[in-house]
């Protein structure tokens, strides 16, 4: 019996290590953020709180701020290779975007449209943002994996927004407090959101205080120093995904020998109550600090539910 509590307390000290807090109970619990200041955790949320801003999430009028080779099914007459996305997409994760090579002529509807393919490093970057400017910025590089999935996202020290990105901010983005979220490919925006995108994966409470200050409109923001972090999404195919508990990950990583690279981990939710893109439905994202480890723990998985 004493044996069974030890292993019971072992469990519990080692998934509370792993565990990983979600935006709102950082921001609330945590950080305890006013109860007055609404920050949002979700596009939807933004979509309803910034009505002014709506234009932001219309994925045309992104490109097209541009200058970016676009349109929609009324001048889909092009000699080159396309991506089709929806005009927006509050759900995020790629949902129902897709390749369209020049020679299909497969019907784009409505609410969609298609945009050039860019090329080059895809950069997901967090702004603090408000009445004194841009004031810091937090990104992460993602190496794309097949249909809009991705392998991992490295988090990027010291990275330095560009010229036309700041001028563009500064153009569209008017009379804002609070962070945005960009999506960068080559130098170009793809998508804007109104929220913080994956700095909360840090976990870090000194960080959650400093974008509650950028929503109360301070200007003295100081970030703190954050360890370099890997955040690596787990996707199996379509029509194969399985609902991992927590005992699963703490198991698998132990056989492994990874458990100690993993910072904490996500299991996502069934793909009904979930966006996921044209590639793999999303079981698990972790935070490691060991690429290596991570992307080994993450061929383990991905080997047992082919």
């Amino acid at each position: 019996m004493k044996s069974i509590k030890i292993n019971n307390l072992i469990y519990i000290i080692i998934n509370i290590m792993n565990l990983y807090l979600l935006k709102y109970n950082m921001l609330y619990y945590i950080c305890n953020c006013p109860k007055n200041l609404i920050i949002p955790i979700n596009d939807f949320q933004s979509y309803d709180i910034y009505k002014e801003y709506r234009y932001l999430y219309n994925k045309k009028f992104i490109a097209e701020s541009q200058n970016l080779k676009c349109g929609t099914k009324d001048n889909y007459n092009i000699n080159f290779d396309v991506i089709v996305r929806p005009l927006i997409n509050l759900h995020g994760m790629g949902k129902d975007a897709y390749f369209l090579k020049k020679e299909n002529k497969k019907e784009i509807s409505n609410d969609h449209f298609w945009v050039e393919i860019l090329t080059g490093n895809h950069i997901s970057v967090d702004i603090f943002l408000n009445s004194y400017g841009i004031l810091a910025n937090i990104a992460f590089l993602g190496k794309p994996g097949k249909l809009f999935t991705f392998e991992y996202w490295e988090y990027l020290e010291n990275y330095v927004l560009s010229k036309n990105i700041i001028e563009w901010i500064n153009k569209n983005v008017k009379n804002y407090n609070g962070i945005i979220n960009l999506e960068i490919i080559d130098n170009k925006i793809i998508e804007c959101h109104l929220r913080m995108g994956d700095l909360n994966y840090f976990q870090n409470k000194e960080l959650i205080n400093s974008v509650i200050l950028c929503y109360q409109n301070k200007k003295n923001i100081k970030l703190p120093n954050l360890n370099k972090i890997y955040l690596i999404p787990i996707f199996v195919k379509k029509g194969k995904y399985i609902k991992l508990k927590d005992y699963d990950i703490i198991y698998y990583s132990k056989i492994t020998n990874t458990q100690k690279y993993i910072l904490n981990y996500f299991i996502d939710p069934p793909p009904s109550h979930i966006a996921n893109p044209l590639g793999g439905d999303r079981i698990c994202n972790l935070t490691v600090n060991n690429l290596e480890k991570g992307l080994f723990l993450k061929k383990f998985i991905n080997n047992l539910f082919k």
